[in-house]
């Protein structure tokens, strides 16, 4: 079953997979979760969903690989002239 340690099962993105991916992702290799997916399928036979694969990537939930949240607040829209 692949347990450690009492915390559950050993990932399948480990190692020589997640260095490889990683590198890819600071290349622009993909666009979206679904394509890294997609991806460590047909390369590693790891079949994870979107969700598994966002956790690995440390996006926070967002579906697409490349985008951040801005940090900057857009501030209050300027009223309108009367």
């Amino acid at each position: 079953m692949g347990l450690h340690q009492g915390r559950g099962r050993s990932s399948a993105i480990r190692g020589k997979v997640k260095n490889e991916m990683l590198k890819g992702l600071a290349r622009g290799r993909w666009k979206r979760l679904g394509d890294i997916a997609r991806w460590l399928r047909e390369r590693h036979g790891v079949a994870m969903g979107i969700g598994g694969v966002g956790y690995h990537v440390g996006n926070g939930g967002r579906h697409r690989a490349g985008d951040a949240p801005s940090l900057e607040h857009p501030g209050p829209r300027p009223l309108p002239d009367r």
